[in-house]
């Protein structure tokens, strides 16, 4: 069963049980509670992203997400952690992997 952020999380546009969009939600829900774990201001990691805190507390509250893979990475990195992007086969084959 896959973890839901609680329900105080605010969600603009589609509900967390969406399918469409739930990948973005989950993930922006994590790095936010990556940024509280490692008490870092929204100021702080602004400038490792090279973008407003106003966007990434955005992306942190479902109301946007990143444009690019290559965004997400460096929000990523701004935690010290590692996003990587791995397509497979449904057999379990890996046929694309790269780190962000």
């Amino acid at each position: 069963m896959a973890h839901h952020p609680p329900p105080t999380a605010r969600y603009i546009g589609v509900s967390p049980g969406s399918d469409e969009r739930f990948i973005e939600y989950e993930i922006g829900y994590l790095l936010l509670q990556e940024r509280q774990r490692l008490k870092m201001g929204l100021r702080a990691v602004a400038p490792k992203i090279e973008m407003s805190f106003v966007s990434i507390y955005g992306w942190e509250i479902g109301r946007n997400f990143p444009a690019t893979l290559a965004r997400l990475g460096l929000w990523c990195g701004a935690y010290d952690l590692v996003a990587e992007l791995t397509i497979r086969r449904k057999d379990g084959s890996v046929i694309y992997s790269k780190e962000l």
